[in-house]
């Protein structure tokens, strides 16, 4: 059962204080409310982008992210991270009541397991995303950190992408498999872009999405060398 949390007052989520650690009762708080608002959010609508749940989260009546700054990695990173954070926090959660959430930037989403012993290989297994973002520590990354980072992935040089993440991707710009080259991705992207252009009557949802699903094969045409 969803529990309800939109008779509560949502405070905006602060960003990190670079001097002192914030890893406190009121920053656990705030996420524990971040958990029940994104889990009502996949149970009522189905699955999400990151940026499409962003959106949601910040509007009435959730209310519980604050302004983003989409230019500025560096303000962008906790917001993303907090969010990452509880969504794995859900995810270990609905694991041991026998659901799986999917946690992919380019979707999101609550689904049932596949197999009754799968909720135990879930919270057991070797995933080193779930371990960054499980680890509040990593909020408070310096602003040049986050900057590598962030430059790093548009430049196709971050870590490997999974076969989730390049599935997702792929079916974002409209194939039903992964292309054999980076060329024919390219030329789908930019038709892609022209068409879900908001001045051609798309949205800045679409084109965020298109721009990270471009990203993230990318980034495993690079890696493979192709």
């Amino acid at each position: 059962m969803v529990r309800s949390v939109m008779n509560q007052q949502m405070p905006d989520i602060p960003m990190p204080n670079r001097a002192e650690p914030t890893a406190d009762a009121e920053l656990h708080r705030r996420i524990a409310m971040l958990m029940r608002a994104a889990e009502a959010i996949l149970r009522s609508e189905g699955p999400h982008t990151e940026y499409a749940l962003l959106r949601k989260l910040q509007a009435a009546p959730w209310s519980c992210l604050p302004t983003i700054d989409y230019a500025a990695p560096e303000k962008l990173f906790p917001v993303h991270f907090l969010l990452f954070h509880a969504l794995y926090r859900l995810r270990d959660e609905l694991g041991s009541l026998g659901e799986k959430l999917e946690v992919f930037t380019l979707g999101i989403c609550i689904v049932p397991l596949a197999t009754e012993g799968a909720a135990t290989d879930q919270l057991c297994e070797d995933d080193p995303l779930r371990a960054f973002y499980l680890d509040l520590g990593n909020y408070h990354l310096p602003d040049a950190k986050i900057r590598e980072m962030m430059d790093n992935f548009w430049r196709g040089e971050a870590r490997r992408p999974c076969h989730d993440d390049i599935d997702a991707a792929a079916r974002v710009l409209g194939f039903n498999q992964l292309p054999a080259d980076f060329a024919t991705v390219k030329q789908r992207y930019r038709r892609e872009a022209m068409r879900t252009h908001p001045d051609r009557g798309g949205s800045h949802d679409q084109v965020q999405s298109l721009n990270l699903a471009f990203a993230t094969l990318r980034q495993h045409f690079h890696r493979r060398g192709g």
